[in-house]
């Protein structure tokens, strides 16, 4: 089994393979992986770590795993008072991406 005990949050080249998770997924310490081409993959980090769309863990071989996100069914937010919206998601921890007219959030 491939371990991976660090990570970038960029790929320096081609990466060797990739792993596609969830918004909630890409938060991990140590968890084992099951790549695209069926390798399964032990990650382990020092601490819990966000991991990035098109960010890469670097194997023991130095090869990269470039890390991509998965489809999440999503609720565009749309609305005269944005501002406001935006201020009460984040009161409540909920992951959102702000954009000039919309915010988006996990279904």
């Amino acid at each position: 089994m491939l371990t991976a005990q660090s990570y970038h949050n960029h790929t320096h080249g081609t990466p060797a393979d990739h792993v596609s998770l969830t918004y909630e997924d890409r938060f991990l310490r140590r968890k084992v992986l099951t790549l695209a081409s069926g390798t399964q993959l032990l990650v382990d980090l020092p601490q819990t770590t966000s991991l990035d769309h098109g960010g890469a863990l670097i194997t023991g071989d130095q090869a990269e795993i470039e890390v991509q996100a998965a489809p999440e069914p999503l609720l565009e937010v749309t609305g005269d008072s944005l501002h406001r919206i935006a201020w009460h998601i984040g009161n409540r921890h909920t992951p959102c991406q702000i954009e000039a007219h919309r915010l988006l959030i996990l279904r």
